[in-house]
């Protein structure tokens, strides 16, 4: 008998968690195209509003992520400098007029 009751509050607990994240999943899914790619990895494939198209992997391996997020903080640091670097010389060019 408690069985039952339990059974039936999990599945009243399920739909309600379902239906609360259905709008969620419905936008997901018209964000995100999922496919398998030729070479057999699973790949979502986004396009934003602007009309630029990306492809993702869906599965990465744990063992590649530190030295992924390595990568990206190294990019993002040299980044930062480039734009610093950029945003000096505009600073340093400021006072001077150019030729006429």
């Amino acid at each position: 008998m408690q069985k039952q009751v339990l059974r039936r509050q999990v599945a009243k607990v399920i739909r309600n968690v379902k239906s609360a994240m259905e709008p969620a999943y419905r936008v997901y899914h018209f964000l995100m195209e999922k496919f398998i790619a030729a070479n057999g990895y699973e790949v979502l494939k986004a396009v934003t509003e602007s009309g630029v198209t990306g492809f993702m992997v869906a599965t990465i391996p744990a063992e590649v992520l530190p030295a992924w997020r390595k990568q990206i903080a190294e990019s993002r640091a040299r980044n930062r400098r480039e734009l610093a670097h950029v945003l000096g010389d505009a600073d340093s060019n400021s006072g001077t007029s150019p030729a006429v």
